[in-house]
């Protein structure tokens, strides 16, 4: 189990809905059936344990591919990016 501050939760909130573009109710809705989960956080609401770690879980199952939002860091390319494709073909 991940031990996360009232802060820590809500800036990876913030940063997972401006990756995503999802809306704050919908992200409230989906991790534990409140649509104002988002906005009483805003407001200075803490969460139980039990439910930052289901909203630590929600992002890290949900996080988009090409990098992370909760700090683990993003995923190396798979090809290099120091040569355009032509130059590797010539």
């Amino acid at each position: 189990m991940e031990i996360i501050d009232d802060l820590s939760l809500l800036k990876a909130v913030e940063a997972f809905l401006a990756t995503t573009g999802m809306a704050p109710t919908r992200f409230g809705r989906d991790v534990m059936g409140e649509a104002s989960l988002v906005a009483r956080l805003r407001d200075g609401r803490s969460l139980s344990l039990k439910n930052a770690n289901k909203v630590i879980a929600f992002i890290k199952a949900n996080e988009p591919v090409h990098g992370s939002v909760t700090g683990d860091p993003a995923p190396r390319p798979l090809a290099p990016t120091d040569q355009s494709v032509t130059e590797r073909v010539a």
